[in-house]
């Protein structure tokens, strides 16, 4: 057990060392195989010199963890699941909502980690706590169902309405689907 625990704490200083080390200087390159070409769907707030793309953290134009989290959508986008799960982590230990949510559904179906709902769960949490309706509507979608909490459907409303209130549309559409459904099983 203490060679187990020793054998993660190794794993998770490496994982941290490595991200940190991505992001020195405020500034992380990377070669262009795919991403950052001119023609991505996506504007990253990049600008694009010999193949490479460079993201500049700049906080007059957005958070370093909004530009972590955007380059790990990026890297999702390509199924480097490895490294979007590090850049949203990194972002959401920066309390960036989002980048929580993306990592809890990234946990939630096993891309690029192991697939755990315990610990999804607790990024949708956080995510929720931080401002993410669509967090606090998965979060819901989880204590409708029971995954890994007990069944509990007066949480699950209170969650869809509070992501409702934040102007997520799945949030409105369960709160009022549940809603209804309690209605009529009284």
């Amino acid at each position: 057990m203490q060679l187990e625990r020793a054998g993660m704490k190794k794993i998770v200083l490496f994982i941290f060392i490595f991200v940190e080390s991505l992001m020195a200087g405020g500034n992380l390159h990377y070669e262009e195989s795919g991403y950052g070409r001119p023609d991505a769907s996506h504007d990253y707030g990049s600008h694009y010199h010999h193949g490479r793309c460079y993201y500049e953290c700049d906080p007059q134009y957005e958070s370093t963890a909004s530009q972590y989290d955007r380059m790990a959508v990026e890297y999702h986008s390509h199924r480097d699941y490895v490294n979007a799960i590090l850049l949203h982590y990194k972002a959401c230990t920066m309390e960036y909502a989002p980048a929580c949510n993306h990592a809890g559904y990234m946990y939630d179906q096993g891309q690029g980690v192991a697939r755990d709902q315990r610990i999804a769960r607790k990024y949708f949490a956080l995510a929720c706590k931080y401002g993410s309706g669509i967090a606090c509507s998965n979060l819901g979608v989880m204590y409708e169902k029971g995954q890994t909490v007990e069944q509990n459907d007066r949480k699950a409303l209170s969650l869809y309405k509070k992501s409702c209130g934040m102007e997520t549309e799945e949030g409105c559409i369960n709160y009022k689907l549940l809603r209804r459904y309690m209605l009529i099983a009284k």
